[in-house]
């Protein structure tokens, strides 16, 4: 829920004249217009993006500190950490960064009165209208 009130504040932003008065404010009218369950919007993409994130980190980071270990490259200590870490790092956004703009755009579209969204009904919709 923390995730979608920030993301709803912060295409609020965008707006000229904004929606939200401030974090608690921005609670109470999701709950108020779209229901207490709509608070759970954009779950689906996030889980997916948790997924991602953790699957390619992991992976690459083992694997990069073993193989520069193998190669010579480097001996183990901080500067080794910190070469695996960065080209991780670098490895589990590229990985999670489409189920994050899935995500944003789930959790910032607009909602008719009766709090459907109106343009994406789903992660694979959403991820194909945008492709």
């Amino acid at each position: 829920p923390t995730d979608l009130v920030k993301v709803r504040m912060q295409t609020d932003g965008m707006l000229e004249r904004g929606r939200y008065r401030g974090v608690l404010d921005c609670f109470s009218q999701i709950v108020r217009s779209e229901g207490l369950l709509a608070l759970w919007t954009g779950v689906g993409p996030t889980m997916g993006r948790a997924t991602s994130l953790a699957a390619a980190e992991l992976a690459t980071y083992d694997e990069l500190k073993w193989r520069f270990l193998a190669s010579g490259a480097f001996q183990e200590g901080l500067s080794l950490h910190i070469a695996a870490s960065f080209i991780s790092g670098f490895a589990a956004t590229i990985a999670s960064s489409p189920f994050d703009v899935v995500k944003s755009r789930i959790m910032g579209q607009p909602v008719d009165p009766s709090g459907k969204p109106l343009l994406y009904h789903g992660t694979f919709q959403c991820l194909f209208k945008i492709m």
